[in-house]
């Protein structure tokens, strides 16, 4: 098969339809989203804070389903695109134009109750524009077949995703510990190539462009929390055929080299925002890249890590 057919085949299939909708939706709430943080006033005061933490479930129930279903999900047909994917993705993109166009006019307001109504609306207009690009990527079809097939396993990753919110918050207070590993880090490798890299008590690193505040979601607690919960629910689904010393064993570097992907993003961005704008780096900090590099650092280990953790089974029941 030629390189050609290759890219056509990967192109057909259903994860390819997966990947595809993780970058709309990156696209949509990093657009949205770093404008509403640039206008300092719309998102706590009409409610468009929500919508962080939302996507952060979102994206940690995807993994879990995959994590459940076993990636059986990835094995259901899918129809090939047709005009009313494009013209669903017309809409949502037209919705999100909507959406600014609304917005603009909320920030002559200074709260939810001067006026409600045109709130709402661009509220409405945001979450239009994620649907339609759900039905633009997937189809009505694919979305039905999976709630049949994958009802339960649907609501139970959902489920994870909220105890996960909750129970976040018992080891939110690590944070700042961590956060202190990560301004240490940072500003060592900033200095190898940056003279006047100065940290100012308690957690902020400044270069002569800007300054950057090492907070709670640059700590890196919330992937580790993640990773955790993972790990411990792979365990119990897979606990027949587990290799549990070898479990136990793996669980430290894993979360090390999690916490290492996070000190390196945070790097990345601090160089991008030297390299190019302050702007860019104040951008990249509030989108979902951290919980985008977990997904896919946690991926790749589960591959890497399957033989030494998982007893030989026939490839048909692999994770």
């Amino acid at each position: 098969m030629s390189a050609m057919q290759k890219l056509h085949t990967f192109f057909s299939t259903t994860l390819f339809r997966w990947l595809l909708f993780i970058a709309a939706f990156v696209f949509i709430s990093g657009t949205a989203g770093s404008w509403l943080i640039s206008t300092k006033t719309l998102l706590f005061p009409f409610y468009f804070s929500i919508y962080g933490s939302a996507g952060k479930l979102l994206l940690f129930s995807i993994l879990t389903f995959f994590l459940f279903t076993k990636q059986k999900v990835l094995t259901v047909d899918i129809a090939p695109f047709s005009k009313i994917n494009a013209l669903w993705a017309g809409f949502s993109a037209l919705s999100l134009g909507i959406f600014f166009l609304l917005a603009n006019q909320l920030l002559q307001f200074q709260t939810f109750s001067q006026a409600p109504l045109l709130a709402l609306a661009t509220h409405a207009a945001l979450l239009a524009s994620g649907g339609a690009a759900v039905l633009a990527v997937f189809g009505w079809a694919y979305l039905h077949t999976l709630s049949r097939k994958f009802l339960r396993e649907a609501l139970f990753s959902a489920l994870l995703a909220l105890t996960f919110y909750f129970l976040f918050s018992f080891v939110y207070q690590l944070w700042p510990y961590l956060s202190a590993i990560v301004l240490w880090a940072v500003s060592s490798m900033l200095r190898l190539t940056i003279s006047n890299v100065l940290v100012v008590p308690p957690l902020t690193i400044q270069v002569p462009q800007f300054a950057v505040t090492i907070g709670e979601y640059c700590s890196g607690i919330e992937s580790l929390f993640l990773i955790t919960v993972l790990y411990i629910m792979i365990g119990i689904l897979e606990w027949s055929r587990l290799k549990k010393i070898h479990f136990v064993f793996l669980y430290l570097p894993l979360i090390c080299g999690q916490f290492f992907v996070n000190i390196i993003r945070v790097y990345v961005i601090i160089q991008s925002g030297i390299l190019f704008s302050p702007e860019i780096a104040a951008k990249l900090f509030h989108t979902y890249l951290g919980i985008i590099l977990f997904m896919g650092y946690f991926v790749l280990c589960l591959r890497l890590l399957r033989p030494l953790l998982f007893r030989k089974i026939p490839e048909k029941d692999s994770i």
